[in-house]
């Protein structure tokens, strides 16, 4: 959604959350369902929604997800929270303590900014950052996610989010193209000489004599 627009994203996550009960008890069907209604008013056409569920059926997007986890595992694996606000380097677990942080002194030290992350307002790039680590399922994130968006609108920071998911199957991901075997056969025409190929001597391969093969009465060596 954010390669066809910046802020259809931030549009589509919207819709997504107008029913956050549906989010709480969802299977992958239900999460999929969602998340192409929500997608469908925003596309504009069906060719782009067509477009989107055979990107989401080729798995174009995982490997962007996966790294997305990875930095959540890395930077906040060790936090036991349903949900983690990074405030320019200092973690909470309770967004009531974000403001405290964002007016504290000291000297700031700001995450890293990657590729995949979803940045709220990119003029305020330049602006003390906040990033969000949840799963979009949890009860809490339609609060936290409307607070701190509220927050990096009115004090200009840079609103950062990056999807986590505390647990996770143990079954590995498989991408598609990856780790499989193409054999494509060759199709190529060759031409041949014939008057190079040797023929065949009759008097070679099998003796046929009606002592060593009965064939009811045919004699293919007469036959010419």
């Amino acid at each position: 959604m954010s390669q066809e627009k910046p802020d259809l994203f931030w549009q589509f996550l919207d819709n997504v959350l107008e029913d956050p009960q549906a989010l709480a008890n969802s299977t992958d069907k239900d999460d999929y369902n969602l998340a192409m209604r929500a997608a469908s008013s925003l596309l504009g056409s069906q060719t782009k929604l067509d477009l989107l569920k055979f990107s989401l059926a080729l798995r174009a997007y995982s490997p962007a997800v996966e790294m997305q986890q990875q930095i959540a595992t890395i930077e906040v694996g060790t936090f036991d929270c349903s949900y983690i606000v990074d405030v320019n380097g200092k973690k909470t677990c309770d967004i009531r303590h974000v403001e405290d942080h964002l007016s504290a002194d000291g000297d700031w030290k700001p995450p890293a900014v990657y590729s995949v992350d979803h940045r709220f307002l990119k003029e305020n790039s330049g602006g003390k950052k906040i990033i969000l680590y949840a799963d979009v399922h949890i009860p809490q994130f339609k609060e936290v996610h409307c607070f701190l968006k509220n927050l990096a609108t009115t004090r200009a920071l840079d609103y950062i989010l990056r999807f986590s998911t505390k647990n996770r199957r143990p079954s590995k991901l498989k991408l598609s193209g990856y780790s499989v075997e193409l054999a494509i056969k060759s199709t190529e025409y060759r031409a041949q000489d014939d008057s190079k190929i040797k023929g065949v001597n009759a008097s070679d391969g099998a003796d046929w004599t009606d002592e060593e093969v009965n064939l009811n009465g045919f004699n293919f060596q007469l036959l010419k």
